[in-house]
């Protein structure tokens, strides 16, 4: 087994739970009959990303194809996966995951969704504009 390459100050990340799920990832290949190797760890804002290089003959589609599949397994949205294919001769994917969890120190409770916030900040336009308050304009 080939010892994968870390870039990036990985000081903030929780190194065992990407581990892990990087084994969860591979066994779930396995057990569709898909040999991926993982050469590289990419960390990004909230999330990694991985390098993953089919065996020689397998398609790229059928390492693409498990995509829900391996959402599930690891336990996130499939909308939180996404895969780039290198467009060089060499067959290269870039698997990012983007997980809150791979954090240390975040308080993943106290943080609040995008569209969320937007139907607050809604909302609370929507009472001041019927309870009579002038909140800044």
């Amino acid at each position: 087994m080939m010892k994968m390459k870390i870039f990036k100050s990985q000081t903030k990340y929780d190194l065992d739970l990407i581990k892990r799920d990087i084994e969860i990832i591979k066994q779930t290949y396995n057990s569709f009959g898909v040999v991926a190797e993982t050469r590289k760890l990419y960390f990004i804002d909230d999330g990694v990303s991985l390098e993953l290089i089919p065996a020689i003959g397998t398609k790229v589609n059928k390492v693409i194809n498990h995509k829900s599949e391996i959402a599930l397994a690891i336990g996130i949205p499939k909308s939180e996966l996404k895969f780039e294919v290198s467009p060089n001769n060499m067959p290269m994917i870039l698997l990012t995951i983007k997980k809150l969890d791979y954090l240390k120190g975040v308080d993943k409770f106290c943080q609040i969704p995008l569209l969320l916030r937007r139907l607050l900040y809604k909302f609370g336009r929507f009472l001041t504009r019927f309870s009579g308050l002038n909140l800044g304009k």
